[in-house]
């Protein structure tokens, strides 16, 4: 099968092993500001896909899994100190779950092992610093970083749309990949319905009508790349953690910043909100491996995220960013998070 490889800064790689067109396509759009040639010496995320429901032909036993009815394939996985190896094949909705769903944990649990964690949130980066926004979901990480990129773009460069590698000494990675553009965001920023063709724009409202409608339960992007959506930006690959900020819920009409030192309830916090987002690998893990294995990586995993954290607030800042609700169409929290942020 033809290979195509990606390195993540020399983090931690991924190869694609495929005949299939279409998957060939996903991944080099998916990734492409991450193509690249792997060394011997980085961990890997390998994946095998084969269109269909036919089993590989490396002779594993393949286990089946469907996902909100539409999504079905078959898998089989591997596991060790170095590489994980993954096989599926599947339908045409199985292709971006099996990213989602496989690729992407897998990539995040080997980085680990190198004092990184693809934390869940939006960044923006000044070219020499970043700032990194994560908290529960709801809370308008993707929003606020647009609305900055929007209202400032004198200063900040694309960083990380929905997930960011950070090391324990304070230096922020882009993890950039297609944006996955949501109708709500288009309530604050409309102008970017021109950046869409028409076939998009009919797209992005159907698939807003079946998030809302199924109550949060389905929810599908529309995928656009990052020099369509935002033309004209540059992006800052590698920066300096100029500080982690979680978001909550304000009382008052502005945006408040506030340092804290975490504590173990907030780095456990910010552990449960990483690890819900990994809840479908780790559903697959059990049913390739069993509970018992599953917990074991699960917790040897966890508290390697941990204390990458830990090490994180002795080299790096740590804010809460209380937003008013963002709920109200008003132009402005991106510049005044700026200056916030620049005057801190």
């Amino acid at each position: 099968m033809p290979e195509i490889s990606f390195n993540f800064h020399g983090l931690v790689g991924f190869v694609l092993n495929t005949d299939d067109p279409s998957a060939q396509d996903f991944f080099l759009h998916e990734y492409a500001y991450s193509r690249g040639k792997i060394s011997p010496s980085m961990k890997v995320v390998r994946l095998h896909w084969n269109r269909g429901q036919q089993p590989g032909d490396r002779g594993e036993k393949m286990i089946s899994h469907t996902h909100k009815g539409l999504a079905r394939w078959k898998y089989a996985i591997s596991i060790d100190a170095g590489m994980i190896d993954i096989v599926a094949s599947g339908n045409h909705f199985a292709l971006p779950m099996v990213h989602h769903m496989m690729v992407h944990p897998s990539l995040r649990f080997l980085v680990s092992m190198n004092q990184t964690i693809l934390l869940h949130g939006a960044a923006v980066a000044t070219g020499t610093q970043s700032f990194v926004f994560s908290g529960p979901g709801g809370m308008g990480k993707t929003t606020l970083s647009s609305l900055m990129l929007a209202e400032r773009s004198d200063v900040w460069n694309l960083h990380a749309d929905d997930y960011v590698f950070i090391q324990s000494d304070g230096h922020s990675f882009a993890y950039l990949t297609r944006s996955h553009l949501y109708r709500d965001l288009l309530r604050w920023l409309p102008e970017m319905r021109s950046r869409l063709t028409l076939p998009e724009q009919c797209r992005i409202e159907v698939l807003g009508l079946i998030r809302k409608y199924s109550r949060e339960k389905i929810k599908w992007p529309v995928r656009l790349s990052q020099e369509r959506l935002w033309p004209g930006h540059g992006m800052s690959h590698e920066a300096a953690l100029g500080g982690l900020c979680i978001l909550s819920r304000g009382k008052g009409i502005a945006p408040e910043l506030n340092r804290f030192t975490p504590g173990p309830e907030d780095i456990d916090a910010l552990l449960d909100m990483n690890f819900y987002e990994a809840r479908h690998f780790i559903t697959l893990m059990s049913k390739a491996f069993g509970a018992s294995r599953t917990d074991q990586i699960v917790e040897t995993w966890r508290k390697r995220e941990e204390q990458i954290l830990y090490r994180l607030h002795e080299s790096s800042s740590f804010f809460k960013l209380a937003l008013p609700g963002l709920t109200q169409h008003t132009k402005g929290i991106g510049d005044t998070v700026t200056r916030i942020l620049l005057e801190r």
